[in-house]
């Protein structure tokens, strides 16, 4: 019994065996088949990868030539950039066309495709597999704001290679007016302001005189800093301004500020009600008193309505009644240190902007932070003008382009009351030379101590670390900033200039670099061309 047992087990066990030999074998044909397809499918995923990413640079490269080609141009222009750009032979064309998306606007789309010889679909029939891959591009942003900051500085009248520097940013100003009006840009909506900048940057006098920004009352803790007997006599600097113009007409404000006072003057806000020193304060270059180590003495000290002669030069300065019917000397006026002509705000319109440039002068020393601060001012949707758009604001882009070809000055003098030319920042120390000039932070942006300034070197450095801090916050906002650094062979800006320059940019390719005529030229046009830089869409 044992044994018939061990034998219909040892039968039973062979049986059992040959039977799950025979269903292995039906059923590993379509796991081959199956292992095998996924192998195809995955190399044809990856051929498509392949495949768009030079279909993208493609599409790119047509929109770079602008949105004006024929539809013949474009597929003989695209199919000889694939065939340049794409790792496979097999890749081709299938469609390349131009598509209105409403209105001016329009997109270029570029269609490719490649297939895949496999290697286990065969055994169901499928010898390739082909794919294919689309791109679209439209240039740039819906929307573009951008603030052109210009050094409009006395040292843009020298040479620059067969014209002077401020003949040079004239044209190639006008050129990147042109391009970011042209076809290249697709009839996105373009809106640009000018920004001059020299001492200051100036507004025009007459439509901002009274605005709601202006310190028109002299309640800001900084308007009658450095001034005695105003009490009764004058509201405002605009009435000293008032009684200069009664005796010379030139002598009226001419459309610059003062400095907002640390840290108000790296932000950019407008006025907030309940703070006075939120709004800004007209510049005025007091009259310096009767001494030829002065630089700007224009008014008699002892004259006017004054009653008594002052005793010394601080009381000389400081007193208004000599601007109230003044006697006025050969000297040089409250305006000195505002010379650049009225900036223009966000416009449009191509020939204005142009023409505008066109009639750029150059005058006064150089202060980029100033310059920084009313670009973005133009572009900002809640600084004085407010007319950006909000920074959440979908397909708009915010541009500063900054170029300048010198270092921030705040040149020293060798006198016993102001120590130095007077600026936005007033002169080196508080007005009436009592401490600290409250412009100024007491500490660099990296944390170092930053003195009050005594001479040429510590005065450029202030204006340097508020320069830095209005890049920064600028550009924390989203704001794209590129500069230039127009730096020639007999006018060369140094290496803390430059520097200074690519911290402002944040990153250093964003600076750009001109040595003549021609490369200033070049260079605004390979911003305009970065600022209008096509992209795919989605």
């Amino acid at each position: 019994m044992r044994v018939v047992t061990r034998k219909r087990i040892s039968s039973f066990t062979r049986a059992e065996s040959g039977s799950v030999a025979i269903n292995f074998g039906l059923t590993i044909i379509p796991i081959i088949f199956m292992v095998g397809s996924a192998v195809d499918y995955s190399n044809a995923v990856r051929a498509r990868a392949n495949l768009q990413v030079a279909t993208d640079s493609t599409a790119l490269a047509l929109g770079q030539k602008g949105m004006d080609q024929s539809e013949s141009q474009l597929f003989a222009t695209a199919k000889a950039f694939l065939g340049a750009v794409a790792d496979d032979s097999a890749a081709s064309i299938i469609s390349a066309e131009k598509l209105n998306m409403g209105g001016a606007s329009s997109k270029i789309c570029v269609t490719a495709q490649t297939r895949t010889e496999t290697a286990f679909m065969k055994l169901a029939g499928y010898e390739y597999v082909t794919v294919q891959s689309s791109s679209c591009v439209t240039s740039g942003s819906a929307n573009f704001e951008i603030a052109m900051v210009l050094d409009t500085s006395g040292s843009m009248n020298n040479g620059a290679g067969g014209s002077s520097k401020i003949a040079a940013l004239r044209t190639a100003g006008q050129n990147f007016i042109d391009y970011m009006y042209g076809p290249k840009l697709n009839g996105a909506a373009v809106k640009i302001s000018v920004v001059p900048f020299s001492w200051g940057v100036a507004v025009d006098p007459g439509q901002y005189r009274g605005a709601s920004w202006v310190d028109t009352n002299g309640a800001s803790s900084l308007h009658w800093a450095g001034y005695t007997g105003q009490t009764g006599l004058a509201t405002s600097r605009f009435d000293l301004f008032n009684w200069l113009k009664a005796k010379k007409s030139s002598w009226d404000w001419a459309g610059c500020f003062e400095s907002l006072p640390f840290p108000l003057n790296v932000q950019e806000d407008g006025p907030v009600s309940g703070n006075p020193d939120s709004y800004m304060v007209p510049s005025l270059w007091p009259d310096e008193p009767d001494d030829y180590e002065y630089v700007n003495s224009y008014l008699s000290d002892n004259k006017g309505v004054c009653t008594s002669n002052a005793s010394n030069d601080s009381q000389r300065q400081s007193r208004v009644c000599k601007y109230k019917t003044p006697t006025t000397l050969s000297s040089y006026g409250p305006n000195l240190a505002c010379s650049s002509q009225p900036l223009m705000r966000m416009s449009n319109n191509k020939s204005d902007l142009k023409t505008y440039i066109g009639n750029l002068d150059a005058d006064g020393n150089t202060n980029i932070h100033e310059g920084v601060m009313w670009g973005w001012r133009t572009i900002s949707p809640k600084s004085v003008f407010a007319e950006g758009k909000e920074y959440e604001a979908l397909d708009n882009r915010k541009v500063l382009v900054v170029m300048t070809d010198g270092m921030n000055t705040w040149g020293a003098i060798n006198n016993d009351l102001n120590r130095s030319y007077y600026s936005s920042y007033g002169f080196f120390t508080s007005t009436d030379g009592t401490g600290r000039n409250p412009r100024l932070p007491p500490n660099k942006i990296d944390g170092g101590a930053l003195p009050n300034p005594t001479g040429n070197s510590s005065g450029r450095a202030a204006m340097d670390d508020l320069t830095r801090r209005a890049c920064q916050n600028a550009r924390n906002t989203g704001v794209v900033i590129s500069t230039i650094g127009f730096t020639t062979s007999g006018d060369p800006i140094d290496a803390a200039g430059k520097q200074l320059l690519k911290d402002c940019a944040g990153d250093p390719a964003r600076y750009y670099e001109a040595t003549d005529a021609a490369s200033i030229n070049v260079v605004f046009g390979q911003i305009a061309a970065s600022i209008g830089k096509l992209r795919l869409l989605q």
